[in-house]
C-alpha cells in the first residue's frame, strides 16, 4: 500500500505550492482509515521540504516516480518507508531509492550497535537509520518478486537533514562503516552528496512504469528465502515433531497441497501441546514445496520470542525469518487467495470489529479468504478479551459460510509443566473455569509448585533462578495501572506494582516490550498476559491481584474496580460473568508458562486460603 504517489514534477509543484505535506495527510487518511498525529504532520511539513530542495537542486527528471510512506504491508501499523525515488541509471537499468528521513539533531551510542535519541517522550534505544533502510531493502529483495525477479534494481539511503557531524561521532563511527558503505547516511552537510547518489542510479529519469510495477508487485518468499529458512530450521531439535504432532502436520500438509478449492485446518490443543511446534514446522516445509505462506501470530511479543527462538540469538537470521511473520491484522483488505496458506498460532487472539487500529469486520474471515488454505491453532481458554474472537465455533462457521473444506485435528500430549496434564487441569478445576476434566495428584510428578506468602520471597527466589541460567520470569494480572510512556515510562522507570512490606516492582518496559522474555535487561520486570501469552519459561512466578475476588458464596468473580486493561472490559459494560471469564483465562495462562515450576502469590489473604484448601488432598504440595 502507498500513501502518496506522484511524479518528480507533480511533487516539486506540490512543494512549491506549499502544499506537500496537506496532501500527504488527506492521503493518509482516506488509505489508513484515521487521522495522523501532530508529530507525524510535523515530520511530513519538514523533512519533506528538506528532500524536495535536494530532489529541486540534483535536478531529478520530471518523469522520475516519488513514492511516500510506502507501506510493506497491509497491517494496521505497517513498516513504512519514508520516501522512494524510481528512474533509470546511465545504463539504462531501471533503479529505485529507498530514503530514509530523520530529524535527529543529537544521538548518543548507549551500547554497541545501537543508537539512543531523546524524542518529545523521552531517550530511546533505535537502530542505525541506515540499517532501517537497508533493512527495508532487504525485505524487498526476499519478498518482492518484481524485486528479487531482477525487474528493479533496489537502493538504500539515510538523510539526517538536521544532524551536525561532530568529531567524534557515534553516529559516523567504525562500527557503522560496513552498513553505511551498503547504505550510505547523509547529515546536514551533505545535500550535494545525496544528491549525487540520486543522480547515479535514477538520474536518467523514466520511472512512471517502474512505480506502477512496484505498487503492483505479487509478495512472495524467494527462493533465497526459503533456502535460508531451511537451513536456520535444520538440526534444531526443539522443532521435533513427536506421535499427534506429526498427525497435525500430515493433516496441514494434505489440505494445503492437495485438491481444489478453499481448505481449512483446525488445530485445537491446550497449553504445552506444541501447537507452535507443528505451526513452524508446517511453514516450513510448505516453504520448501514452492507455497506462498505467511505465519501469522496476533501477539508480537510472540512473534519476536518464536523468530528469536529459530535463529538462536542470531540477529541476522532473526531478521531473516521474520520477513515470513506477520501480525493479524495484515488481510482486511488482501485478494481472494492472495496466499497459497496462512498458518495463525494463537488463533484464539484473532480480532473482531472494535478492536484497537483494525479496521475490518473479522480477523478470521479475513484470513480464509486470503488463502487459498488457512491453518488455525486455537486454545478456546485462551481468550482474554470480548474483541477475541478466533474460538473454535467461530473458525467452524467462516469456513463453512466462505466454503472451505474444513480438518479438525486434537493435540493432546503434554509437553509443558512436566508433561503432567494433570497439573493443568487441576488449575483449570481451581479457577473454576468450565469444562476441566478429571485430574490425578500430580504432585508427586517433580512439578515444583507452591504458594508463597511473602511475595519478596518469591521474587527473591525467582532471581536466584535466573543467575542459575534459568528462565525465570515474574508475571502478574492485569491488577495494576501501567504508567503511561508520555509520563515517563517508556523503559520500566516506574515501579507501578507495589505489594505488602514495601515490594515495588515496574511492568515491563514499553521500549522492550516484544523482547520482554528473553531480553537479560528485563529479568526484573513482571510481564503481563500480552508479553508472556503463547510462551513458555523454565520457572515463573504469579502476582494474583484484586482483579479476582472470592464473592459472598464463596465463588471467584471478577473485579471490575481492580482491573486495569481498558480493552478488556470494552463494550462489557458491566457484565461481570463475561469479565471473569477472561480474568479467569488469563490467570489460566499465566500458571501454565513454566516448564518446571510455577510459583504463585495472592495480594489478597482470604485467596491464598482458597486456593491452599484447593490443594487439600495433594500429598506434596509446598506453602513457603
Amino acid at each position: 500500500m502507498i500513501i502518496y504517489k506522484n511524479s518528480m514534477d507533480g511533487f516539486m509543484e506540490s512543494y512549491y505550492n506549499d502544499a506537500l505535506s496537506n496532501e500527504v495527510e488527506e492521503y493518509f487518511i482516506g488509505a489508513m482509515g484515521w487521522k495522523p498525529g501532530s508529530g507525524e504532520k510535523s515530520s511530513w511539513a519538514n523533512s519533506l521540504d528538506k528532500i524536495a530542495k535536494v530532489f529541486g537542486k540534483a535536478g531529478l527528471p520530471g518523469d522520475c516516480g516519488v513514492l511516500v510512506e510506502f507501506c510493506l504491508s497491509r497491517s494496521s501499523n505497517p513498516k513504512r518507508i519514508d520516501v522512494i525515488v524510481l528512474g533509470k541509471d546511465g545504463s539504462g537499468n531501471d533503479n529505485f531509492v529507498i530514503i530514509e528521513l530523520k530529524q535527529w539533531e543529537t544521538v548518543e551510542r548507549p551500547f554497541p550497535g545501537m543508537l539512543r535519541v531523546t524524542f518529545a517522550h523521552g531517550p530511546k534505544n533505535v537502530l542505525h537509520p541506515s540499517e532501517q533502510a537497508m533493512d527495508y531493502k532487504n525485505y524487498m529483495r526476499y519478498l518482492f518478486e518484481v524485486v528479487y525477479a531482477g525487474s528493479l534494481n533496489p537502493h538504500s539511503c539515510s538523510y539526517c537533514h538536521n544532524y551536525v557531524v561532530k568529531d567524534p561521532d557515534p553516529m559516523f563511527s567504525h562500527e557503522f562503516l560496513e552498513i553505511m558503505e551498503d547504505t550510505p547516511t547523509f547529515a546536514n552537510r551533505d545535500m550535494d552528496r545525496l544528491g549525487e547518489f540520486l543522480r547515479k542510479y535514477v538520474g536518467r529519469g523514466d520511472g512512471l512504469r517502474a512505480m506502477y510495477e512496484l505498487e503492483n508487485s505479487r509478495i512472495r518468499p524467494s527462493k533465497k528465502l526459503v533456502d535460508s529458512v531451511a537451513s536456520i530450521l535444520k538440526g534444531n531439535r526443539e522443532y521435533v515433531l513427536l506421535d499427534e504432532q506429526r498427525v497435525a502436520f500430515r493433516t496441514i500438509l494434505h489440505a494445503a497441497l492437495g485438491g481444489e478449492g478453499k481448505r481449512t485446518v483446525l488445530v485445537n490443543g491446550d497449553p504445552g501441546t506444541g501447537k507452535s511446534v507443528v505451526a513452524v514446522n508446517a511453514m516450513a516445509e510448505l516453504l520448501n514445496r514452492g507455497a506462498n505462506v505467511r505465519f501469522v501470530a496476533p501477539n508480537q511479543a510472540f512473534r519476536s520470542a518464536v523468530t528469536d527462538s529459530l535463529a538462536k540469538g542470531d540477529y541476522k537470521n532473526k531478521k531473516t525469518i521474520g520477513m515470513l511473520f506477520s501480525g493479524s491484522s495484515s488481510f482486511f483488505d488482501s485478494r481472494e487467495n492472495e496466499f497459497d496458506v496462512i498458518v495463525v498460532d494463537e488463533a484464539h487472539r484473532l480480532k473482531k470489529r472494535g478492536a484497537f487500529m483494525y479496521k475490518g469486520e473479522s480477523q478470521v474471515r479475513d484470513i480464509v479468504r486470503a488463502a487459498r488454505a488457512s491453518v488455525f491453532f486455537v486454545d478456546d481458554t485462551q481468550k482474554i478479551r470480548p474483541t477475541d474472537e478466533g474460538s473454535m465455533d467461530r473458525i467452524r462457521e467462516v469456513a463453512a459460510e466462505e466454503g472451505s473444506e474444513l480438518f479438525e485435528v486434537s493435540l493432546s500430549t503434554q509437553f509443558r509443566c512436566l508433561g503432567t496434564e494433570d497439573y493443568v487441569e487441576w488449575v483449570t478445576d481451581a479457577l473454576e473455569i468450565p469444562g476441566s476434566k478429571e485430574y490425578s495428584d500430580w504432585t508427586d510428578s517433580g512439578y515444583d509448585f507452591r504458594i508463597f506468602d511473602d511475595p519478596a520471597r518469591m521474587r527473591d527466589v525467582i532471581f536466584a533462578l535466573q543467575e542459575e541460567g534459568y528462565r525465570a520470569r515474574l508475571l502478574a494480572g492485569y491488577a495494576w495501572p501501567w504508567t503511561s510512556a508520555r509520563d515517563g515510562n517508556p523503559d520500566a522507570e516506574v515501579d507501578d506494582i507495589v505489594l505488602p512490606g514495601g515490594l515495588a516492582l515496574p511492568w515491563n518496559s514499553r521500549d522492550k516490550q516484544a523482547a520482554w522474555s528473553y531480553d537479560p535487561f528485563c529479568a526484573g520486570q513482571v510481564g503481563c498476559i500480552h508479553t508472556s501469552q503463547g510462551l513458555e519459561f523454565d520457572y515463573v512466578g504469579v502476582i494474583v491481584g484484586k482483579d479476582l475476588a472470592i464473592d459472598a458464596d464463596g465463588k471467584l468473580v471478577a473485579d471490575f474496580s481492580n482491573y486495569y486493561d481498558s480493552e478488556g472490559k470494552k463494550g462489557l459494560r458491566g457484565d461481570r460473568e463475561a469479565l471473569t471469564r477472561y480474568v479467569k483465562n488469563i490467570y489460566r495462562v499465566l500458571m501454565t508458562r513454566g516448564m518446571l515450576g510455577c510459583y504463585v502469590y495472592f495480594v489478597d489473604p482470604e485467596m491464598t486460603r482458597l486456593f491452599k484448601g484447593k490443594l487439600e488432598g495433594l500429598s506434596q504440595f509446598r506453602s513457603v
